[in-house]
């Protein structure tokens, strides 16, 4: 009798180590799951394949929330955008423009937690350490832009409305090394 109860004893304890190993495999699925899914809505790279189309078949991303809105310019025109927000911070916004009301042509990424080549808005301008990689583009309203020269579409944007506007930052007539470090990103721009 005591041999039988010893082995039962010793068949529960495996029946146990199996169930403990069964929980801590899911778990590391779990967690290794999420991880992949933040690193994959982190990268700038995944929004790209929302431009082109519709704005009424962008599903949601993530855990966003997403608010569709008609965005009026000059002379009358309009055009229709998507905000997307996560705990109530603008994460992105998708915009059609006035030519294309229904097809997404502009993605405005605003979040610190998406980047591109380690970049990310709210970064200084200092972070952008490959000066060959981007080139300036002038930009209008107080705005440069670092166009990617490796990712067609790709840019950064730089607020410098704080820059003189008689300055050659303002007019794009300067090199990347020479905008001063303490500006910084103001948003990633992935356009058509």
């Amino acid at each position: 009798p005591l041999n039988s109860l010893n082995s039962k004893k010793v068949e529960c304890m495996r029946n146990l180590n199996n169930v403990i190993i069964l929980f801590a495999l899911v778990f590391i699925s779990t967690v290794s799951c999420a991880k992949i899914k933040n690193e994959v809505y982190s990268n700038a790279h995944y929004y790209i394949q929302f431009l082109g189309i519709n704005v009424d078949s962008i599903p949601l991303i993530a855990n966003y929330e997403k608010h569709l809105n008609i965005e009026f310019g000059d002379e009358g025109l309009s055009w229709r955008s998507l905000y997307f927000f996560n705990e109530g911070k603008h994460v992105l916004t998708m915009e059609t423009d006035w030519q294309d009301t229904v097809h997404i042509s502009r993605i405005s990424i605003y979040s610190e937690e998406i980047q591109i080549d380690n970049v990310h808005p709210g970064d200084k301008i200092i972070k952008v350490t490959k000066p060959h990689a981007y080139s300036i583009e002038p930009c209008q309203d107080g705005f440069l832009l670092l166009k990617h020269n490796y990712c067609k579409g790709v840019f950064l944007e730089v607020d410098i409305s704080d820059v003189s506007p008689t300055s050659e930052l303002w007019r794009g007539e300067c090199k990347i090394e020479e905008i001063p470090d303490s500006l910084c990103i103001e948003c990633i721009i992935l356009s058509q």
